[in-house]
């Protein structure tokens, strides 16, 4: 394709114990990225974040009224939790906790779900004239499988934790409770927790967004490292938090430019230069903090893992690249 003039090839490769560059071609001309621009946001996701700490989605009463509240689990599953990422924590089992704390009340409840935690705009409207709209879905506090409609699916529910309560309304009356759908609605003080599940840890989560090249839990892990950043969790927010975390760690960041996380968005510009160097400072014994050199063991290998299974499966690049 490149050599037809469809686009343009670039690369660098640095040995990592002289930090030599071997091959410098086009290394530090600013390229449209696609889904290399994660490699940035885990390094990022991992500065700011404690990949040991997992996040808690909770059910609270007050009165007739259930509340849920998420810390931003994205892989919830709808039923009980497994071992998996992807469904870790379970809202079936919210419905049974939920059973246990009402001890037989026959009260009917309604089921109200959290608005946005996050600034800004769910999802970015430039993916709508670039036509990749359908490839991620809205942040949030919580969704089930990152909020798409079907397993594998390329599309999207408008409102994962809309969704979310819809799915707890019906394993509570699955369970003999009287319970149906409310609205958003904040949490009011004085309620009381009542049931509680944890995802994988944060680490895990990272993990799985590199293997499955995931979109929108990019953008989701963006935003909580920004906001623990103390940056505005919003799309250029979380963006800005990249570029500021890459030059305290003295990478260079000239020619970056950033619409998004994910990469999805083709007005995204990376040099192969700042890639290389986020790579190389993760695989350094030094590096501080110490999360960061989980980077390099996080991505996928090629013909083996993630996305990468059905791709560089040949010849030296299978099991290597």
């Amino acid at each position: 394709a490149a050599r037809e003039g469809q686009w343009s090839t670039w690369g660098t490769v640095i040995d990592l114990t002289s930090g030599t560059t071997l091959l410098n071609d086009g290394a530090d001309d600013a390229h449209t990225p696609a889904s290399i621009t994660k490699i940035l946001t885990a390094y990022t996701a991992l500065t700011h974040l404690k990949p040991a700490d997992r996040l808690a989605t909770q059910v609270f009463r007050a009165g007739d009224d259930l509340y849920i509240r998420g810390e931003g689990d994205l892989l919830l599953g709808e039923g009980a939790g497994s071992d998996d990422v992807n469904g870790r924590a379970g809202v079936a089992d919210l419905a049974d906790q939920v059973r246990s704390a009402l001890a037989g009340s026959s009260t009917a409840l309604r089921v109200h779900w959290q608005t946005s935690p996050f600034a800004g705009a769910d999802r970015l409207q430039t993916w709508v004239s670039q036509g990749v709209w359908d490839y991620e879905g809205a942040v949030g506090a919580y969704a089930i499988d990152a909020g798409r409609v079907a397993p594998g699916a390329h599309e999207f529910v408008d409102d994962p934790a809309r969704d979310v309560a819809e799915i707890l309304t019906h394993r509570l009356v699955e369970r003999g409770i009287d319970a149906r759908l409310g609205e958003g609605r904040d949490l009011p003080q004085g309620a009381q927790e009542i049931a509680n599940v944890r995802s994988a840890t944060m680490g895990e989560q990272v993990r799985w967004m590199l293997h499955h090249s995931d979109n929108t839990l990019a953008e989701q892990y963006c935003r909580l490292a920004a906001r623990a950043a103390g940056a505005e969790p919003s799309f250029s927010g979380a963006t800005q938090n990249i570029v500021a975390t890459l030059d305290s760690a003295g990478i260079s960041t000239q020619g970056l430019s950033l619409d998004d996380c994910s990469g999805l968005s083709l007005n995204d510009r990376i040099p192969g230069s700042v890639i290389a160097s986020t790579l190389k400072d993760s695989a350094r014994a030094d590096t501080q903090p110490a999360a960061r050199r989980d980077l390099i063991r996080d991505l996928p290998w090629g013909g083996l893992q993630g996305t990468l299974r059905t791709r560089l499966d040949v010849d030296e690049a299978a099991g290597n690249a």
